[in-house]
Order: C-alpha cells, then structure tokens, then sequence
C-alpha cells in the first residue's frame, strides 16, 4: 500500500465559512480592545482633568524653585571667582 491511499483529498480542503468566521473573530477582537482602551482613556483623562488645579499650583512652584536655585548658582559662582577679605566670603 502506498501512502496516498491513506490521505483524504477532502480534509485538507479549507472551507469558505471558517475563513470567514476567522476574520469576524479578529475583527470583533480588534473592536473589543478598541472599546476598552477608549473607556480607561476617558477614565484617565477625567482624573487628569479634575486635578488641573493641583499640576498647575505644581508647574508655578517648582518654575520658582528653579529660578531660585540658578539665582543661588550665578551668585555663587561670581563670589567664587571674587576676591574680598569680607567675613561673608571667607571659607
């Protein structure tokens, strides 16, 4: 006996209905994630904009504390490079 006696020409034959099934899954799946990422989006977006108030009072403060501390810096790097026997500049 030969081994294509034993393989069935009708079984490796792929029908239309299980191609199509296979595209209504992934499109349904692809649709199905879409939804949700758009819902823990809005989620997330609601909570950003309930807290504006609190990132914009945070954004002033800390611009202030940078300016501050570059302040501090240019002012010591001039005293650095100055030379006076004041009490203030000796280390």
């Amino acid at each position: 006996m030969e081994p294509e006696e034993y393989c069935k020409q009708e079984n490796n034959k792929c029908s239309f209905k299980e191609k199509c099934i296979g595209i209504i899954k992934d499109i349904l799946l692809v649709a199905f994630f879409t939804v949700i990422g758009i819902i823990v989006g809005a989620a997330i977006s609601a909570a950003i904009l309930e807290a504006i108030a609190a990132i914009i009072v945070l954004a002033v403060v800390l611009g202030l504390l940078l300016i501050i501390a570059l302040i501090l810096y240019f002012c010591n790097k001039k005293k650095k490079s100055k030379k006076c026997k004041c009490y203030c500049c000796i280390k």
